[in-house]
């Protein structure tokens, strides 16, 4: 995915209310060997993605995207809500 795809993917997120604790967001590309960074609520960010991987929405493999959910379940559901947290921006590559 694009970094401008997940700009309207975010912003997507937002106005249907998925992205609890954000007020605005925005996607700009990561720094280092992060793939994405998100500025939220004017100020704050934080990086995450690895620019040498792909997200599902790059590969389309669903047992690669099931592994991923298995493996970061339980890291996922208690990110939610705290936007501080890599795992909650993980729904911006579903």
């Amino acid at each position: 995915m694009t970094v401008e795809e997940a700009n309207r993917r975010a912003q997507s997120l937002l106005r249907s209310g998925k992205l609890p604790g954000v007020t605005n967001v925005r996607i700009v590309p990561g720094t280092g060997q992060h793939k994405y960074k998100a500025i939220y609520n004017d100020n704050k960010t934080l990086q995450w993605g690895h620019k040498d991987y792909q997200d599902f929405l790059v590969h389309k493999d669903e047992k690669r995207r099931q592994n991923f959910n298995n493996r970061f379940h339980k890291l996922i559901v208690a990110s939610h809500g705290d936007p501080s947290k890599k795992a909650f921006w993980f729904v911006i590559n579903w």
